[in-house]
């Protein structure tokens, strides 16, 4: 933003961008190591990173700082699908020993063989000086032409949520933790906004960017698939509930005194009736 303005202040520095006001992230309590807090990969000729999303589906930006070209191969999440598919076909008995074989970062696949099963696969060459730029759920894989050293950090906007509420997901369904809670970061994100408007005077235009309806929207999907297992349980024969607490029970597995609620203030009754109906 500049000539001669300090790294230490500019938005494209790794250290920054992912935790800029604009960006959801900024509101996490820990640093995330490799998604907050960029990482330094050194690369030699030929040595690869295989076929894989980021965490949570987050969009990255990777900066190669210094040394040989980079060659990225990438497919848009329209295509993820198939791309598994395809993957699954041609290495059977590994998916079927380790079915999340995807998630660990060491299965490739030539490009070309992609194409033929209809894959939209793209490449570029990242030279010295430039970023590279992965979108959310876009799988990526790439190799080095030679010593370079390259830095990345994980980022992310509104148009986020939507993918990373599929990776929560699917990390349900394979028993795999997330990095973060997505839903308290959208209530958080959520609230913020809503705070500004509110103190602004302006609470009943909250509803009406296009930023915030995403935002409503994921809200409300939430708010539905919740009720949806609620019920689920119920008519399972589950009908006990327990505060969530500090983690700290009793001898007989029960919250111990003074332990605080960690539901979010931003609820169904919190929000106006005017914002969730803009989001339908």
């Amino acid at each position: 933003r500049g000539v001669g303005q300090p790294l230490s202040s500019s938005d494209w520095n790794l250290n920054r961008i992912a935790v800029l006001e604009e960006s959801p992230l900024h509101l996490l309590n820990k640093s995330v190591p490799g998604v907050t807090v960029p990482w330094v990969y050194c690369g030699m000729l030929f040595s690869s990173f295989c076929w894989h999303t980021e965490d949570n589906y987050l969009p990255s930006i990777n900066y190669l700082h210094k040394g040989a070209p980079k060659v990225w191969y990438a497919a848009p999440a329209q295509h993820a699908k198939a791309l598994e598919r395809t993957m699954k076909a041609h290495m059977p008995l590994l998916f079927q020993m380790e079915p999340d074989l995807m998630q660990k970062l060491v299965t490739m696949l030539d490009p070309s063989t992609l194409i033929a099963a209809g894959v939209n696969v793209c490449r570029a060459v990242q030279r010295e000086g430039s970023f590279i730029v992965t979108f959310p759920r876009g799988y990526h894989c790439g190799f080095n032409a030679g010593y370079n050293v390259a830095e990345a950090v994980n980022l992310a906007y509104d148009e986020w949520f939507p993918y990373g509420r599929q990776c929560v997901k699917r990390y349900r369904e394979m028993k795999r933790l997330s990095l973060f809670p997505h839903e308290w970061l959208l209530l958080r994100i959520a609230e913020q906004r809503q705070k500004k408007y509110i103190e602004l005077g302006k609470e009943e235009e909250f509803g009406k960017s296009a930023e915030n309806k995403i935002l409503l929207s994921e809200i409300r999907t939430m708010f539905d698939e919740e009720d949806r297992l609620r019920k689920k349980l119920k008519k399972a024969g589950v009908y006990t509930e327990m505060v969530m607490g500090s983690g700290k029970n009793d001898a007989k597995g029960n919250p111990s005194p003074g332990s605080k609620r960690t539901t979010s203030s931003l609820s169904s009754s919190s929000l106006s009736s005017s914002s969730l109906s803009s989001s339908s």
